[in-house]
């Protein structure tokens, strides 16, 4: 009984690890809060996310996964809790998150919760140790599995005008369209979705708010620039009613109910 115990729970582990191996991806899944999930990254790959929320602080000069500096587990180290086994399965996958057919860039949009440029240094320095995986701004001719979008307590003008930090792209607003910044500079902007519009699932969208919204898409994907809102009721008609206009990415809670959706759509 014991043996079979056992052979139960290898079969059952091998079979997760090609479930997830499998997963197809979701070019419009965002993780929000990924950091705050029960199982952070493994949770948002199951999931088939391609873009992941990591909130992060810097603690006596390391880079701790967490959302602010009152209540943080110093264990939780940006390196363990994703750069590390993001290194580990892209090894396992021949070169790919999901897999090298798929060839799809995973965006890792970490949001500084400390000001200051001692938390650039400081990841930085945690990224130069899996640089090979990771685009560099402008540079790359070739194809990387990782982006990093900076959010946040960011200071545009010191990573974009410098080559100093070249892994790091910016995650703009609405006025940073206006500058048009390069695409590969910025390739996000994000914006909270009840600052622009009051409609929340419930009967029709007003016509006002739908042109409002197909004008903002139009004019951020003009500049090669993608498009997410923060702060989206999570549910079925906000999803449908996003992904119809065309909005680039969805600010995903529930991720099982979201993957659920998309595979119907």
């Amino acid at each position: 009984m014991l043996f079979a115990k056992y052979i139960s729970l290898l079969v059952f582990f091998i079979s997760s690890f090609f479930m997830r191996a499998q997963v197809s991806p979701i070019a419009q899944g965002h993780s929000h809060n990924d950091y705050d999930r029960e199982n952070p990254l493994f949770d948002a790959l199951d999931a088939g996310m391609t873009s992941i929320e990591i909130d992060i602080i810097l603690v006596n000069g390391i880079i701790i996964v967490a959302h602010d500096e009152e209540e943080f587990d110093a264990a939780n180290t940006i390196d363990k809790i994703y750069f590390k086994p993001i290194s580990k399965l892209i090894k396992k996958r021949g070169g790919a998150l999901y897999s090298e057919k798929s060839r799809r860039q995973i965006q890792l949009l970490i949001d500084l919760k400390t000001k200051g440029e001692e938390i650039l240094h400081a990841l930085d320095t945690e990224v130069q140790n899996y640089k090979l995986l990771f685009d560099r701004r402008g540079l790359d001719k070739k194809w990387s599995p990782l982006q990093i979008v900076l959010s946040g307590e960011v200071d545009k003008d010191l990573i974009l005008g410098s080559r100093k930090y070249k892994y790091f792209h910016v995650d703009g607003r609405c006025p940073d369209v206006k500058k048009k910044y390069a695409s590969y500079e910025m390739p996000l902007i994000s914006e909270k979705y009840t600052k622009h519009f009051k409609w929340v699932g419930e009967g029709e969208p007003k016509k006002k708010e739908v042109k409002k919204l197909k004008k903002l898409i139009k004019k951020i994907q003009s500049q090669g620039k993608k498009l997410r809102f923060w702060a989206t009721p999570d549910n079925e008609e906000v999803w449908a009613y996003l992904l119809d206009q065309g909005v680039d990415y969805i600010n995903v809670d529930d991720l099982d109910r979201f993957q659920k959706y998309m595979s119907t759509r």
